[in-house]
C-alpha cells in the first residue's frame, strides 16, 4: 500500500471515528432526553398521585359530612313526625274538650231554662195560695197545695 492509499484509509478511518463520536454524541443527547422526559413523567405522575390523595381525603370528609347531615335530617323527620303525632293529639284533645265545653253550656243552659220554670212554677203556685188565703179560703193550706 502506497503512502496515498495509507493516508485516504485514515482519513476514511478518521470520519469513521467522527461519525462514531458524533453518533455515541446524538445518542447522549437523546439518552438524556429520554432520561429527562422520564423523570419529568415520573414528577407529573407523583403530583397525579398526590391529587389523587388529596381528593380521596376530601371525597371521605365530604362522605362524613353527608353522613352528619343525613343522620341530622333523619332525626328532623323523626322529631317533626313527634311534634306532627303530638299536634294531632292535642287537637284531638281540644275537640273532646270543645266537645264537652258545648254539652256542659247546653247543661247549664237546660239547667237554667229549669230554674226558671220552676221558680216560676213556685211563683204561680205560691199566688195561687195568697189568692186562696185572700178571698177567704184558709181552711186547711196543705190539702190546696198539691
Amino acid at each position: 500500500m502506497s503512502d496515498r492509499e495509507v493516508k485516504k484509509l485514515e482519513k476514511v478511518l478518521a470520519q469513521e471515528a467522527k461519525a462514531d463520536l458524533k453518533a455515541i454524541d446524538h445518542a447522549m443527547k437523546d439518552v438524556k432526553a429520554a432520561e429527562k422526559a422520564l423523570q419529568k413523567c415520573a414528577k407529573t405522575s407523583e403530583k397525579a398521585q398526590k391529587k389523587v390523595l388529596k381528593q380521596k381525603e376530601k371525597e371521605q370528609s365530604t362522605a362524613k359530612v353527608l353522613n352528619k347531615v343525613t343522620h341530622k335530617h333523619a332525626d328532623m323527620l323523626e322529631k317533626e313526625a313527634k311534634a306532627q303525632e303530638k299536634l294531632s293529639s292535642k287537637r284531638q284533645y281540644e275537640s273532646h274538650t270543645d266537645h264537652s265545653s258545648r254539652q256542659m253550656h247546653s247543661n247549664f243552659d237546660d239547667c237554667q231554662h229549669s230554674a226558671v220554670a220552676n221558680a216560676r212554677d213556685r211563683d204561680e203556685r205560691l199566688a195561687q195560695i195568697h189568692a186562696q188565703y185572700t178571698h177567704g179560703d184558709a181552711s186547711d193550706p196543705e190539702t190546696t197545695v198539691a
